[in-house]
């Protein structure tokens, strides 16, 4: 069921405000971005403590905030909400935001194993609503370009492609996990964290595979469990992840993601070649010709 809004702005809540500080930026400055739309009414803000809510009502201008998230998808004067919160807890919060009216974006992944998803699919087959999941990238302009270079099928047959999504956020080991060091809280290291987007583009760019191995490594397999600690905890989630994919028609292709990748920011790239062309994107690159390349075949 598609909610519908006909104000001149939308309404907008948001759960988490740690990861979920993006997105209140984002949305408080939508409407300089893109003027034509309507504008967005931060009203409500969900935080793990009073601290964090007075600082997204002086950072975003929040109208209220609440360390309960059950009294924020109670209210009525919002239009939608953006869930943002830990792995952990998506579940849950999801289960809850399905049962009201708001129309409702979470953050990826959706949760965090198999039977939770399977849950939240019948409970939105049930309710007759539905959730947004996010994965930006695939509204990149030069994304957006690729798919349709792939759809007329400039490209020919695919023969290969190839995602690589490399940081070096936790390359010092004495840097904490917190809770994505943990298996039960965080579901998995990079593959739940960094890989989802490369994993996304592939299924959208190319296509569902039929067969799929994969290998996951922990190299550093212990880290203090807060800043400038001396103790140690184990670490239960994967650093590196290195996966291969066969499609139907044969294509190969690969998957890497790694957090502890030295001298890499944010580096997340796509490889896709074909009979006729190949192409090539870099997120580093954020203007569309120099981010997307186009590789023709050359004839003779």
């Amino acid at each position: 069921m598609q909610r519908v809004n006909t104000r001149q702005s939308v309404r907008a809540g948001l759960i988490g405000f740690g990861i979920g500080k993006f997105y209140a930026a984002a949305l408080h400055n939508l409407h300089l971005y893109y003027p034509d739309l309507p504008s967005v009414e931060l009203i409500a803000v969900a935080t793990a403590s009073a601290a964090s809510g007075e600082q997204a009502m002086r950072q975003f201008n929040f109208k209220r905030y609440t360390t309960d998230y059950r009294e924020l998808l109670a209210c009525d004067d919002m239009d939608f909400v953006v869930i943002a919160s830990p792995n952990y807890l998506h579940h849950d919060m999801l289960l809850q935001a399905l049962q009201t009216k708001l129309a409702v974006y979470i953050d990826k992944p959706l949760a965090n194993n198999l039977a939770e998803a399977r849950n939240l699919l019948q409970t939105a087959h049930e309710t007759g609503y539905d959730a947004q999941m996010i994965f930006e990238l695939r509204y990149c302009p030069a994304l957006q370009h690729a798919r349709r270079i792939i759809d007329t099928g400039r490209l020919g047959r695919l023969y290969a492609f190839r995602s690589v999504y490399f940081r070096s956020s936790y390359v010092d080991p004495d840097k904490p996990l917190r809770w994505k060091g943990s298996l039960a809280l965080s579901g998995a290291g990079v593959l739940n964290d960094y890989a989802p987007h490369s994993i996304d583009l592939i299924l959208w760019l190319v296509g569902k595979p039929d067969r799929v191995s994969a290998q996951l490594r922990t190299f550093i397999t212990e880290r203090p469990p807060s800043v400038g600690g001396t103790d140690r905890v184990s670490i239960e989630t994967d650093d590196h992840l290195i996966a291969q994919l066969t499609m139907p028609d044969g294509t190969l292709g690969t998957i890497e993601a790694g957090r502890l990748i030295t001298g890499c920011v944010n580096d997340l790239s796509l490889e896709i070649y074909g009979s006729a062309g190949s192409l090539r994107w870099n997120l580093a690159e954020p203007k569309l010709k120099r981010s997307l390349k186009l590789l023709a075949r050359e004839n003779g």
